[in-house]
This record gives C-alpha cells, structure tokens and sequence, in this order.
C-alpha cells in the first residue's frame, strides 16, 4: 500500500498493523475487522483531497499558460494513475 492511501486509511479509521505486530501476509490494515463506516469516510477523504488538489493544480497551470493536456497529465502523475 502506498503511503498516500496508507494515510487516509489511517484517517478514516482503519486499524493498521503496526510494525511489531505479527503480520504474516505484510498488510498495512488489518482486514479482520467490518469497515463499512470506515470506508465511507475513507472514500471522502479521497474525493476532498483530489479536488482540492485538482483546483489548484488547474490554477497554478492556467496561471502559467499549460494547455489542458499537460494539466490532465499532471494530475494524473501525481495520483499514479498515468
């Protein structure tokens, strides 16, 4: 898992393993447990921090002149889906 999921699971409440703990399969979160609210929640933290992202990624770009493109690639980089 990388560490950008990693943290909003964290956040949405999700309980990790801890790197002292036995982890036999080297999961971050510990899916023994029923997370319906949690990946609710999970799910909104992604969507605010992507839009929020994406509004000033998109003003920072018009601002300099970056064809519509470029800004989609670059929103795309950086939320690894390129």
């Amino acid at each position: 898992m990388n560490e950008y999921t990693k943290r909003f699971a964290e956040k949405a409440g999700f309980v990790m393993w801890d790197e002292n703990d036995i982890n036999p399969r080297n999961y971050a979160v510990d899916w023994s447990s029923i997370y319906e609210n949690e990946l609710e929640q999970f799910a909104k933290l992604i969507v605010k921090d992507v839009a929020t992202d994406c509004i000033d990624i998109v003003f920072d770009c018009a601002l300099s002149g970056m064809p519509p493109g470029e800004i989609i690639k670059k929103i795309r980089v950086k939320y690894g889906t390129l």
